[in-house]
């Protein structure tokens, strides 16, 4: 299994919408974790904006923006 992050440089934007969620489908959101690469993002409120304007789920969004993370940190 692998986790991927939302963070790849240039950045998340670079894909339209449909290939951001071909990746989150063929990898399943419970795969997908959010991420900013701080500091070299310095404001991650436009990639947070981007995301939530995607068609997910409340679940995938969730797991993306929260969940997963709390999974992987035992939290």
């Amino acid at each position: 299994n692998i986790t991927i992050d939302t963070c790849w440089t240039p950045n998340m934007q670079s894909l339209n919408a449909d290939e951001v969620l071909q990746i989150i489908r063929a990898h399943g959101a419970q795969n997908i974790l959010f991420s900013t690469d701080y500091p070299s993002t310095d404001d991650p409120a436009p990639q947070i904006r981007w995301l939530k304007e995607l068609p997910l789920g409340k679940e995938e969004r969730e797991l993306i923006f929260r969940g997963n993370a709390r999974r992987l940190l035992g939290i």
